[in-house]
């Protein structure tokens, strides 16, 4: 069993996560999220309950350390199930930014976030395999993807020194 250290508090925290998400002191830990998420059904860690709980205790550090936000798939499921109108969904995409505005993310999400802005994808196009295997090249529109850039140019990106 681990302990908590409550005091160690970022009292605000639990309002900056509702002003993106919204309203989270209304969750019962009744599970009924977690009963309906894929992700949770075939066997991933994906404690809505426990992060929650850390979010309204306002633990920052425990916050900060869960990945669970960034395995969400974001089906919504999770948002037709609460019995109490909370929404899961909300609640970890106002994390994910949470944790990325303090560099907490995961580091995958960088590489991926400086991918699309060079190639305009997750994963840079191997077109030299997709030749060998009779597959059409894949090429996105210069235009397109100088669109892409200019979107990433003008969000938190730059200022976060991702991009």
């Amino acid at each position: 069993m681990r302990t908590l250290n409550l005091d160690m508090k970022n009292p605000g925290l639990k309002e900056e996560i509702e002003k993106d998400g919204g309203y989270i002191t209304g969750c019962i830990q009744c599970g009924a999220c977690m009963s309906i998420c894929p992700v949770a059904i075939s066997g991933f860690e994906f404690p809505n309950k426990r992060l929650f709980k850390l979010i309204i205790l306002e633990l920052e550090k425990e916050v900060l350390e869960h990945r669970s936000p960034w395995i969400c798939i974001s089906c919504q499921r999770c948002v037709h199930v609460c019995p109490r109108n909370v929404n899961p969904h909300s609640i970890y995409f106002a994390l994910r930014r949470y944790q990325s505005k303090q560099f907490k993310h995961p580091r995958i999400f960088e590489d991926i976030v400086r991918s699309i802005y060079q190639y305009g994808y997750v994963i840079e196009p191997e077109n030299s395999k997709r030749r060998e295997l009779n597959l059409p090249e894949i090429k996105l529109d210069e235009e397109e993807l100088d669109e892409i850039r200019m979107l990433m140019e003008d969000s938190r990106l730059r200022i976060l020194g991702i991009i």
